[in-house]
């Protein structure tokens, strides 16, 4: 069941278009697509007070399994896409998109505000969001992911005591203020077999990967740009007393900065992009790429996680014109790069390998314009990301 557009009048209390509190039970196969919820007019979903959900305004206990959210923007009180609060819950194969979840007293999420249940195999893109996917975590987050933009942290804002994450990445933007990171802003619990590609920026505790840790990070890595003025770190921005095990970061991307910004940390080692995009630069320090955890798509690339699908030029030429369209970037620069990635990805659509090396002199051309306005029309964080895209798509259509 999906509800469109539901209009909804209440007071306060538990607030969501679907449920207010779901106590037990499962929710399976719903949905909200856009919708009005109060006295606001347009797709709102709004609350004087209270907790404010895109589906389910309180999760206590119970399975939320296979639902989404999208096209919502809320307000008032503590909100989340999904669920502002998962207390002893499980949410499986959810997602939200291009929703709109404001900040207030607590750090919002894009999905959950605040977890301390269980949230597998989840995802959510967009933009706007104080942070990808969860505000704050005292339970378990695995196989999941965000893309977009945010204002603290990739993936997750703060992960307590208690929290743990694992199996998980992000992509895309962050741009804050203090605490932010790739991933997580500030970590005091467990974090392993992660990553982050996001450009961070920021002033005070910019990561990486993490803008602050005090807690264990193992078996991840930082492929993103990393900008800010104190305590900034290819990895970490500050470490206070936390544990690193076989972590590593892209010092051809961030030549400017240590891997922890206040200090260093031998577990924590820089790499070349080319070393970072072989498999044995992770096997050789124990990370496993024989049971279900990382594995390589291709050689020269990053590594992926296990649940990843491995992307073809054309999927990745259509998730760059996506980019694009949720960057904030000059309207003409914009439709010039979309010219010569809707002409390539037609060339591509045909399946004629004769048609690669047209397509290849159509992204070779692409990354001229960047180049060109890089800090200028498009800013430094959103060059990079449109770049080394490209350059990836360049790498297999070369192969090829």
């Amino acid at each position: 069941m999906t509800l469109v557009d539901p209009n909804i009048k209440t007071f306060g209390g538990s607030i969501g278009a679907l449920v207010g509190h779901l106590q037990n039970g499962t929710l399976n196969n719903c949905g909200v697509e856009g919708g009005i919820v109060s006295k606001i007019g347009g797709i709102f979903i709004t609350g004087s007070s209270g907790d404010i959900g895109g589906l389910a305004g309180y999760i206590s206990d119970g399975n939320v399994l296979n639902c989404h959210v999208s096209n919502v923007q809320l307000s008032g009180g503590t909100t989340g896409a999904l669920t502002p609060r998962n207390k002893a819950g499980t949410i499986s194969n959810c997602y939200a998109t291009d929703s709109v979840v404001p900040g207030g007293s607590l750090i919002s999420g894009g999905l959950v505000t605040v977890n301390s249940g269980i949230i597998l195999n989840s995802y959510t893109s967009g933009s706007g969001d104080d942070c990808g996917l969860v505000g704050t975590n005292l339970g378990t987050i695995s196989n999941c992911h965000a893309s977009g933009s945010a204002q603290w942290a990739g993936l997750v804002g703060f992960n307590e005591n208690g929290g743990t994450i694992s199996n998980c990445y992000a992509t895309g933007i962050v741009a804050g203020d203090n605490f932010a990171g790739g991933l997580v802003s500030g970590n005091k619990g467990e974090i392993s077999n992660c990553y982050a590609i996001a450009a961070v920026d920021g002033n005070n505790l910019i990561g990486g990967l993490v803008g602050y840790n005090e807690g264990t990070i193992s078996n991840c890595y930082a492929a993103g740009l990393v900008t800010g003025d104190v305590n900034v770190g290819a990895l970490a921005g500050y470490d206070n007393g936390g544990t690193y095990v076989s972590c590593f970061w892209d010092s051809d991307i961030n030549p400017d900065v240590n891997g922890i910004g206040n200090g260093s940390d031998p577990s924590v080692e820089s790499r070349t992009t080319a070393e970072m995009q072989k498999e044995s630069t992770f096997t050789d320090a124990g990370w496993d790429f024989t049971t279900p955890v990382w594995k390589m798509c291709y050689e020269p690339n990053y590594p992926k996680l296990w649940w990843e699908e491995c992307l073809g030029p054309l999927d990745l030429l259509i998730e760059l014109s996506e980019s694009i369209d949720a960057m904030n970037i000059d309207r003409g620069t914009a439709n010039s790069l979309q010219a010569k990635l809707d002409t390539a990805m037609r060339l591509l659509e045909d399946g004629n390998e004769n048609n690669d090396a047209a397509a290849i002199n159509l992204l070779e051309a692409f990354i001229n314009v960047v180049e060109a306005q890089y800090g200028k029309k498009i800013s430094q964080a959103n060059a990079y990301i449109l770049i080394a895209t490209a350059q990836e798509i360049l790498e297999l259509l070369s192969d090829g």
